[in-house]
């Protein structure tokens, strides 16, 4: 299903000066076929269409039947080149890309010793594996898209700034993807330390719009398909913990900013820094489904402290200028229209 014009006029207009300096570059795009590839497929494809761009993007996925079924309209524009292969192993044959966005990660609930086993690999192997052959192809920038699961759990009231030191622990498998993130944003910085690379880490926080999983153990992912299967939604926990959700087409407004004028070397929080409980947010959905489901807390709350998941933006503002574009009943609202709309068809 299509984005809404809205938003890809809304990226249209905030990125301008992003898309002017992309006209006519090579972009590889690793994870296309995941949540932040298919809004950045998407955009710049919006893009090309309105203008002579000829932005051109090299989208790197392991499974090219997935995004062709999905996307038919894509998959044959002039301008669209499919790499298919896992990002561990491909081969790039040494052709220069002007930026590259690496997106390339499993996200999914740790079951098993295999399941931390690809994580890591993933993560680490992958991430390696791409910057070696960016080098190869004397490939330029290069926006590493990490997390913000690398703080750790918050249990302050602050919001996490970039420079804050605590970290997950490393004696828990439960945090293989956290720590994954913190060794891939590690090797970005040699590679940019020792002039190979210009790279730019940009931390993604909670994130809801269209096209976001909404079967792999997400709060607000969970609560939109409960809602839209008219079910109660179910917190699994006191709902006391705090989030913040960025919408998508926002998301690709920081990331072509970040990719284009971030600073190599430096990390960027991505996030609203407008905290929300869990509680609230499934009561926030409700409201706004056309099934008003009743929401059910199913633990008892206590005296814990809860945690906060919510980024200090600061930072990104100052250098390459973002802000928070869409406010989050907006983007409930755009979100459940949009699910709906795929489900009715």
């Amino acid at each position: 299903m299509y984005l809404e014009m809205e938003d890809l006029n809304l990226i249209q207009e905030e990125a301008r000066e992003c898309f002017e300096c992309l006209r006519g570059k090579n972009i590889l795009i690793t994870g296309a076929t995941g949540l932040f590839g298919k809004w950045l497929v998407s955009s710049i494809s919006h893009i090309n269409s309105t203008g002579e761009y000829n932005i051109k993007l090299f989208l790197l996925s392991r499974n090219w039947s997935k995004f062709k079924k999905e996307f038919p309209y894509l998959a044959d524009k002039p301008f669209i080149h499919l790499v298919e292969g896992d990002v561990r192993f491909v081969k790039l044959d040494s052709i220069a890309f002007d930026y590259t966005i690496h997106a390339a990660t499993d996200v999914k609930p740790i079951r098993n010793f295999e399941d931390s086993m690809e994580i890591l690999d993933s993560i680490i192997l992958g991430t390696k594996n791409i910057l070696s052959e960016l080098v190869k192809g004397k490939s330029k920038r290069v926006l590493i898209v990490s997390s913000g699961a690398i703080y750790g759990i918050n249990t302050t009231n602050k919001l996490v700034k970039e420079s804050q030191l605590q970290s997950p622990s490393i004696l828990r498998s439960n945090n293989c993807y956290a720590e994954g993130k913190r060794i891939q944003e590690l090797l970005g910085s040699v590679y940019n330390e020792y002039g190979l690379l210009t790279v730019v880490n940009v931390r993604c926080f909670a994130v809801l719009g269209p096209y976001l999983p909404l079967n792999q153990g997400f709060a607000a992912g969970n609560f939109v398909s409960d809602s839209l299967s008219k079910k109660e939604i179910v917190v699994k926990s006191d709902g006391k913990d705090f989030r913040s959700y960025l919408y998508m087409a926002d998301v690709v407004i920081w990331l072509l900013k970040l990719l284009v004028n971030g600073k190599g070397g430096e990390a960027y929080n991505m996030g609203s820094d407008k905290k929300i409980s869990i509680a609230e947010l499934a009561n926030k959905i409700s409201k706004f489904s056309p099934n008003k489901s009743k929401v059910i807390i199913q633990k008892k709350s206590n005296n814990r402290s809860p945690v906060m998941y919510v980024p200090n933006i600061e930072k990104a503002k100052a250098d390459v200028g973002v802000k928070v574009y869409t406010e989050l009943e907006l983007a409930i609202k755009k979100t459940l229209r949009w699910f709906d709309g795929t489900q009715s068809k």
